[in-house]
């Protein structure tokens, strides 16, 4: 017998925001005191992973690779339709790289000066027995973490870059 896999192409059928409504109960007539699913488009933004443990624990989908990607797919053919707006699914698959600094001349170097002392801060656990950091498992968490620790000027890492 053959192993299933997923076909190399794109899955056919009805819309996905139609297959969620059903599960969901917005159908007409449908008992409308269920729990409805949470919208997508309240900041801030969530990854792919992220939407996929919601719609796992809402048993919207199974917690297998073909219902990942046939939730990827769908995704994807929603923000290009224009159904899910680009800004509330985030990529954290991508590592910015930052260029050294470079300036068009010295009055470009003196405006970024005076900007990095408008973001001049002091080093809050300096000469603290214990220092403080915020750890996750992915780096999807990293942002969320981030908005928590930088009021106190604790970094967060994920478990995919650790960094001691």
């Amino acid at each position: 017998m053959r192993e299933a896999t997923m076909p190399n192409k794109r899955p056919r059928g009805p819309p996905p925001h139609a297959a969620l409504a059903a599960q969901a109960g917005d159908t007409p007539g449908a008992d409308r005191g269920r729990r409805r699913p949470r919208p997508l488009s309240r900041p801030p933004a969530v990854s792919l992973r992220q939407l996929f443990y919601v719609l796992l624990s809402d048993g919207v989908l199974e917690k297998t690779e073909r219902d990942y990607k046939r939730m990827c797919e769908y995704v994807g053919m929603a923000r290009r339709s224009g159904r899910i707006p680009w800004d509330v699914i985030r990529d954290d698959t991508q590592i910015a790289v930052d260029a050294p600094p470079s300036f068009l001349g010295p009055d470009d170097f003196w405006t970024a000066v005076e900007a990095a002392v408008d973001d001049y801060r002091v080093e809050s656990q300096e000469g603290q027995p214990v220092r403080l950091q915020l750890r996750c498992e992915t780096a999807g968490m990293v942002p969320q973490l981030v908005r928590i620790g930088e009021e106190f000027g604790i970094a967060c890492f994920s478990g995919r870059r650790l960094v001691c």
